[in-house]
């Protein structure tokens, strides 16, 4: 059984060349399902690897040993970069908090991405990689595409999506 399905046949077209900013559900999802083919496809088209400091904390937040260098390894054996978390992506942060629905309480990290991924999206050709597409609406946030990681017990849907908020209007 692959450790991934994707349903459009389009999707490297969308991703090709495309900035990926990893969530922290992305990366464990990605180690647990055994899916790190993923990761070299995505290679394959150009993309890059990036994450900030809070997802690595929730990364490293663990009481295994394993898990840690499991993670560790994944992000020094795929060239994933750390963005640095300035003023800009704060404020950032703080416009996208004020935009979303009032039912919608994404945690301090995703509200973070979510600002990374706004100051950064227009121009850069960034996408967020996440599973957790719960603190990340509609339409402020757009599904570009989807993979389901799968192995012979549980199915996950892992999405990319864009910051679009010229849409939510």
């Amino acid at each position: 059984m692959p450790p991934y399905i994707v349903e459009n046949p389009a999707w490297k077209t969308i991703v090709k060349d495309k900035h990926l900013l990893f969530d922290t559900d992305a990366v464990i999802s990605i180690l647990s399902f055994d899916a790190v083919a993923l990761l070299n496809d995505l290679k394959k088209q150009g993309c890059t690897f990036t994450y900030i400091h809070p997802v690595y904390l929730e990364l490293m937040r663990t009481n295994s040993p394993k898990e840690k260098l499991q993670r560790t390894r994944l992000l020094n054996d795929y060239g994933f970069s750390m963005l640095p978390l300035t003023v800009n992506e704060v404020d950032k942060a703080k416009q996208v908090q004020d935009s979303m629905p009032v039912n919608v309480a994404p945690s301090p990290t995703d509200l973070y991405l979510a600002g990374t991924l706004a100051r950064f999206s227009s121009h850069e050709g960034m996408l967020l990689l996440t599973s957790n597409l719960s603190d990340f609406p509609h339409p402020l946030f757009t599904r570009k595409i989807y993979l389901q990681l799968q192995n012979t017990r549980n199915v996950k849907v892992v999405s990319f999506l864009k910051f679009e908020p010229e849409e939510s209007n």
